[in-house]
C-alpha cells in the first residue's frame, strides 16, 4: 500500500505545474538587483521547494554559494539564515554547502560589545561559523578581515572594538586562537589563506598556518612582520609557521621583509612570487632574496616586484632597488618563467632582457613600468611565446629599440608603448595592430594563434542564456515538454 502511494504521490509531482519559462521569470524576480552575481536568500529559499524550482533557480545562483557569508550583506542576519539554508539543503540532499568555496571570516562579528574599548567574546558567531566550515566540504580558500581595523569599515561595525591591537597573551588572543583551532578541524582541502593587513600575531596567524600547511598553496599578506614576539633563529612565529608551508606555489604580500631570504627555501614548488610595493618597506638584503628565489625555486613562473613610487627617485635610493645583476641570475635560473612585471627600478639594464630571453623561452607577459636604464638598441634576443608587452614610462627607449621587440616576438598581440613615441603608430599598423581603448598607447593584433588559448571570460547575457538552455532542457526532459523555444 504504501509502495502504491508513494508511486502516486511521484506521479502527481511530475505532472507540469507552471511552464519552465514562467517559472524562471518568477525566480528572476526574487533577484537583489536585477540579474546579479549575487541570488538573494529568497532564491535560495525557493530552489529548495522541489526538484522543478531548483532547476529553475540553477542558473540564477551565480556567485552565491562561491564565497560565504556573502561581501554584500555581511551581517549576522544574512549570515544566520543563509547557515540555516545550507543546513535545510543538507537534509533534503541537495548539499548546497559543498558548492562553497571561500569563506570570509570578518574578526569583528565576533565581538559582541558596543564599546570601543572592551572587548566581549561572541560565542554564537563562532558556534556559526564552526558550523559554516563542517557544511563546506569542499572549502578552498579561508579570508581573513578586520573591519575595524580598515578606512572603508562599514557604519554597521563602526563601533565594534579593534582587535588588531593585541598581545598574543591577551584573554582575547586566547579566544581567538580557540576559535581558529575550532575551524581548522574541517579544513582539509583548503589551499588559499588570506590574511588581513596589519601585524599577523596580533591575529594569530601562525597558529592558521601551522593548521594548513600541509595543503597550503597560496597566501596573501599585507606583511610577514610581528612586533610582540622573540625571534627564533631570527624568524618570529608567523614566519616560523612560513617554513613549514612546503608545497607553496603561490606567495603574494604587500611590504618586503627581510625575513625572506631565509623562507624562501622552503618553498621548492613556488609558481608565483609577488611584492606589491618593494619601495615603502626597503630592505638591505633584497638582492640575497631573489639569488634564493633562483636557487631554491626553479619552478617559478610568475615574478612580479612592483611599486607605486614615481619615476624618478632621490640619488641614492637605487641601493634599496634589486641590481640587475641579481635580476639576471633570477631569470638565468628559472627558464619556466611566463609572466614578469617590474615597476620602477632604475637599476634594470638590457642584459637582464638578453638573459631572460635566452633562459624563459616560453614567455609570454612582460611588462615593465619605469625601468630608465633600459636605452639600448642592442637587443639581440627572439620571443617566441611572447603575447604582451608593456613598457610604459620607460622613457629612454627610442623607436629602433620597440621596432626589433616587435620583430623578435612574432606572436605578440598586445603592446603599450611609452608616451614619448606615440609616432610609431604607422609602423605598428604596418604590422597589423589595432589602437584599442581609444588610445595611441595600446594596440592589438589578432592572429590565428589566438585560438589555441581561449582565457576570456564570456560576456554576463551569453553565459546566462547558457546556463537558461541547460535548466529549461532538464524541466522539459523530466516534465515531458517537447517545445524547441530555443531551437533558432
Amino acid at each position: 500500500m504504501s509502495n502504491d502511494c508513494s508511486k502516486q504521490e511521484q506521479g502527481e509531482l511530475s505532472k507540469p505545474r507552471l511552464p519552465p519559462e514562467v517559472l524562471t521569470q518568477v525566480f528572476k524576480c526574487l533577484l537583489l538587483d536585477g540579474l546579479d552575481e549575487w541570488a538573494s536568500l529568497d532564491v535560495v529559499a525557493a530552489s529548495l521547494v522541489c526538484k522543478e524550482w531548483q532547476a529553475a533557480a540553477e542558473y540564477l545562483f551565480g556567485d552565491t554559494f562561491k564565497t560565504l557569508p556573502s561581501s554584500k550583506d555581511y551581517d549576522l542576519a544574512y549570515f544566520g539564515r543563509a547557515l540555516a539554508l545550507l543546513r535545510t539543503s543538507r537534509v533534503l540532499g541537495v548539499h548546497y554547502g559543498n558548492r562553497v568555496e571561500n569563506i570570509d571570516i570578518d574578526l569583528t562579528l565576533l565581538d559582541a560589545s558596543v564599546s570601543d574599548t572592551l572587548f566581549t567574546y561572541n560565542q554564537a558567531v563562532e558556534d556559526m561559523f564552526a558550523e559554516l566550515f563542517a557544511l563546506a566540504v569542499q572549502l578552498c580558500c579561508v579570508k581573513i578581515r578586520d573591519t575595524g581595523n580598515s578606512s572603508s569599515t562599514d557604519e554597521a561595525n563602526s563601533d565594534l572594538a579593534d582587535i588588531s591591537d593585541l598581545d598574543p597573551d591577551d584573554e582575547t588572543a586566547i579566544y581567538l586562537a580557540q576559535f581558529y583551532r575550532r575551524i581548522l578541524q574541517h579544513c582539509h582541502k583548503t589551499t588559499r589563506l588570506i590574511l588581513p593587513k596589519g601585524n599577523l600575531e596580533e591575529f594569530q596567524a601562525n597558529i592558521l598556518i601551522d593548521g594548513l600547511s600541509a595543503t597550503l598553496e597560496h597566501i596573501e599578506t599585507d606583511t610577514i612582520w610581528s612586533r610582540w614576539s622573540k625571534s627564533h633563529g631570527g624568524l618570529n612565529p608567523c614566519q616560523m609557521s612560513l617554513t613549514r608551508c612546503h608545497n607553496l606555489r603561490s606567495f603574494c604580500t604587500t611590504y618586503s621583509d627581510a625575513a625572506l631570504e631565509k623562507i624562501i627555501p622552503s618553498w621548492p614548488r613556488l609558481e608565483q612570487f609577488c611584492i606589491e610595493s618593494y619601495h615603502k618597506n626597503p630592505v638591505e638584503n633584497i638582492d640575497r632574496m631573489l639569488v634564493q628565489l633562483g636557487r631554491w625555486c626553479p619552478r617559478l613562473r610568475r615574478f612580479e616586484l612592483l611599486s607605486d613610487e614615481p619615476a624618478y627617485l632621490d640619488d641614492g635610493d637605487e641601493e634599496e632597488e634589486p641590481s640587475n645583476a641579481a635580476l639576471c641570475f633570477l631569470a638565468s635560473r628559472c627558464p619556466h618563467l611566463q609572466y614578469i612585471a617590474i615597476e620602477g627600478n632604475q637599476s634594470l639594464r638590457d642584459s637582464f632582457l638578453g638573459v631572460l630571453g635566452w633562459s624563459a623561452k616560453g614567455l609570454r607577459y612582460l611588462y615593465l613600468d619605469r625601468c630608465l636604464g633600459l636605452n639600448s638598441d642592442k637587443l639581440d634576443v627572439t620571443w617566441p611565446e611572447l603575447r604582451r608587452l608593456s613598457l610604459t614610462n620607460c622613457l629612454m627607449l627610442d623607436v629602433a629599440y620597440v621596432r626589433k621587440f616587435v620583430a623578435a616576438a612574432p606572436k605578440l598581440a598586445y603592446i603599450e608603448i611609452p608616451m614619448h613615441l606615440e609616432h610609431l603608430a604607422e609602423f605598428l599598423k604596418g604590422q597589423g595592430f589595432e589602437e584599442i581603448y581609444g588610445s595611441p598607447f595600446e594596440w592589438q593584433r589578432l592572429g590565428e594563434w589566438q585560438d589555441e588559448e581561449k582565457y576570456d571570460v564570456p560576456e554576463d547575457g551569453e553565459e546566462v542564456k547558457q546556463y537558461s538552455k541547460l535548466s529549461l532542457a532538464w524541466l522539459r526532459e523530466t516534465r515531458g515538454f517537447t517545445s524547441n523555444v530555443y531551437s533558432q
